[in-house]
């Protein structure tokens, strides 16, 4: 399973309890008949609108999936940790599905990132403390997944 097809799973799972999800669009295909030019401004554009979702203030969280990639345990990339950066910049919680990526530790514990090591029950734990009950039509809060 790709990354982004977990990302799907895990929106339909947390949609699914009544959380709402936003999921970046998938741009394997898109990029692929761009020139280096073209691909630059579609990483402009595209990177840009995700950090002003994250910054949107009906945002509640950003869940980062950060699986295991080229033999990498808890993988985060650079695009991924700028949007760890901006969720804890715009006071979003963040959540890891999996462990701490060793290579940022330091600024993930400072930041107050949570760990869910594979159980987002934790994650529905949290949103229902933080806004009562999810089913309730008043709840207009979203999480970001990464």
């Amino acid at each position: 399973m790709s990354k982004y097809e977990k990302m799907l799973v895990v929106k339909s799972y947390l949609e699914s309890v009544g959380i709402e999800c936003i999921v970046p669009k998938e741009e394997d295909d898109a990029i692929h008949n761009l020139s280096d030019e073209q691909f630059i401004a579609f990483k402009k554009k595209v990177s840009n609108a995700y950090l002003k979702k994250i910054r949107n203030r009906d945002t509640y969280a950003v869940l980062v999936i950060n699986d295991e990639k080229r033999g990498i345990d808890n993988y985060i990339g650079a695009n991924t940790f700028v949007e760890v950066a901006m969720g804890f910049c715009w006071n979003r919680k963040v959540f890891l599905l999996n462990d701490y990526y060793e290579p940022y530790m330091d600024e993930l514990i400072a930041w107050d990132v949570q760990i869910l090591k594979g159980d987002l029950g934790k994650l529905v734990e949290s949103y229902n403390a933080d806004n009562g009950d999810v089913d309730s039509d008043d709840n207009t809060e979203q999480l970001i997944t990464s």
